[in-house]
């Protein structure tokens, strides 16, 4: 991913509260939402939002826990927000 494709994540990032309405619960909580989105030509298309929806079976899939088990190792190093996705931050950087 390249640094406008990343701006434009941002971007839209930031201004997803104000141009979709709030997803909630059934009890009006706030609740995940599950964004699909797509490059093309360089531009970025939403392609929909939707209510996150977790299914226990696929919890429990071989194929997705071994998929999650490279995550597990690396929950605990931190992640600078502000830099691009594959390069050093500031700080590892010198």
């Amino acid at each position: 991913m390249r640094p406008p494709e990343i701006a434009q994540l941002v971007q839209l990032a930031r201004s997803l509260p104000t141009r979709v309405p709030s997803i909630c619960t059934e009890a009006g909580k706030p609740a995940p939402a599950d964004v699909e989105f797509a490059f093309l030509q360089g531009k970025l298309v939403l392609l929909q939002i939707r209510p996150f929806v977790e299914s226990r079976r696929a919890r429990t899939g071989s194929y997705l826990q071994q998929m999650d088990a490279g995550l597990r190792e690396r929950a605990s190093q931190p992640v600078d927000l502000r830099g691009v996705p594959g390069r050093a931050s500031a700080e590892e950087s010198g």
